[in-house]
């Protein structure tokens, strides 16, 4: 159990956010439209929140590809969307 979610059993189980938990590393992740719940495709970003050295959660962020023209997605810093974002 991660989170309180019970894995195997789980909607999410296959969402960017469940992975950046289990990996424990930021993703950067874009999600075609076949595979979209959203029903377009997008850009999802997801950073672990660590306290004390403990893995508390993460934060997720989706956003288009189309509005932001990204077309292929390898690897951002977080950095690059902060001025997008405020």
């Amino acid at each position: 159990m991660i989170g309180g979610i019970d894995e195997p059993t789980s909607m999410y189980e296959r969402t960017v956010s469940m992975r950046c938990m289990r990996e424990k590393q930021r993703l950067v992740v874009r999600v075609p439209i076949e595979k979209s719940q959203f029903g377009i495709s997008y850009v999802a970003i997801s950073n672990p929140l660590w306290n004390n050295g403990k893995l508390e959660g993460v934060v997720s962020v989706a956003m288009s590809d189309k509005f932001y023209g990204v077309s292929s997605v390898d690897s951002y810093d977080l950095s690059d969307f902060y001025s997008i974002l405020n």
